[in-house]
């Protein structure tokens, strides 16, 4: 004797049917897991994954294509938090690397005054030398000459007393000369 069956209504919250008279759903169940189909009207069990379209239902092919499209949106969507997630470390990265680079710049400014002050302390002290220099040259051609003429006036002086006073002039002469170079 065929069975009677009620008609179905979707379930929001599931993913089955369910069939009004228990009995009959029971044997239809179990019917159509078996494969029996007899003088019976046996509905498979749909599947029905409620997702963008709660309370729709839609065949199983395209229920696997909004599957795999809802997939490949959240891949995505997780592709996309990884390069926010990546351009904010390389934004942090470039700005640290510009806060380095300004620090740089401002050390190389410090360092350039250093070179300068150094540059002008050698041109200063180049100077010194080269006065120096000129100094110990009027120096010596000045010893030179006073060797020359005091060796030349000893062999002249035949008396040893009147040496003392030709060395005592060229000591003054000597101490003249030296208060000119130092002013």
């Amino acid at each position: 004797m065929p069975h009677t069956i009620a008609p179905v209504e979707p379930m929001v919250e599931g993913s089955t049917f369910t069939v009004k008279d228990s009995a009959v759903a029971e044997n239809l169940h179990s019917d159509a897991r078996r494969g029996r189909q007899g003088d019976r009207i046996c509905y498979p069990e749909p599947e029905f994954k409620p997702r963008i379209f709660q309370g729709c239902r839609v065949a199983k092919g395209r229920n696997y294509r909004i599957a795999e499209l809802e997939d490949s949106t959240a891949a995505l969507k997780a592709r996309i938090v990884e390069l926010e997630r990546s351009e904010k470390r390389l934004k942090k990265q470039l700005q640290q690397k510009r806060e380095e680079l300004k620090d740089d710049r401002s050390e190389l400014g410090g360092i350039r005054l250093e070179v300068v002050d150094a540059l002008e302390r050698v041109d200063e002290q180049k100077k010194q030398i080269a006065n120096l220099r000129k100094q110990i040259d009027r120096f010596r051609s000045w010893w030179l000459n006073e060797y020359h003429f005091v060796k030349v006036l000893l062999d002249i002086v035949p008396n040893p007393k009147d040496v003392e006073v030709i060395a005592n002039s060229s000591h003054s002469r000597y101490k003249v000369y030296c208060a000119e170079g130092s002013s």
